[in-house]
C-alpha cells in the first residue's frame, strides 16, 4: 500500500504506510482569531502523530484517508461548526481495530 511522510521544518520525521493507521482524529485548535484544521494519527506501533492545515500535502493526505474503508463521510461538517470549538471527530477507524 502506498505510503506518506510527516515533515518538520523541511526534514522527514517519519515514513509510514496508510496500511499502518489504525485511527484518526479530526479536531480543531481554536488560534483566536481563526480554528486550525488538525488530525492526530495513531499507527499500529503505538505512535501518535499530529498534522494540521499547515503541513505540507495535508490535504491529499486527508483525500487519500477518505478513500479508506471505515472512514466517516461525514467528519468535517461535524468538524467545522461550530466555530472556535475543538469538535474532536473520529474521521477513520480501521475496520477490525476497536476501541482502545
Amino acid at each position: 500500500m502506498e505510503s506518506f511522510a510527516v515533515e518538520v521544518r523541511q526534514r522527514t520525521v517519519l515514513i509510514a504506510s496508510f496500511d499502518e493507521v489504525i485511527r484518526a482524529i479530526a479536531f480543531k485548535k481554536d488560534e483566536v482569531t481563526s480554528d486550525l484544521l488538525c488530525v492526530q494519527i495513531e499507527l499500529a506501533d503505538g505512535q501518535l502523530i499530529e498534522l494540521n492545515e499547515d503541513a505540507r500535502g495535508f490535504e491529499d493526505w486527508l483525500r487519500r484517508v477518505d478513500g479508506l474503508p471505515g472512514a466517516d463521510p461525514d467528519w468535517r461538517a461535524k468538524v467545522i461548526q461550530p466555530p472556535f470549538a475543538r469538535n474532536e471527530t473520529l474521521l477513520f477507524l480501521r475496520q477490525n481495530q476497536g476501541s482502545k
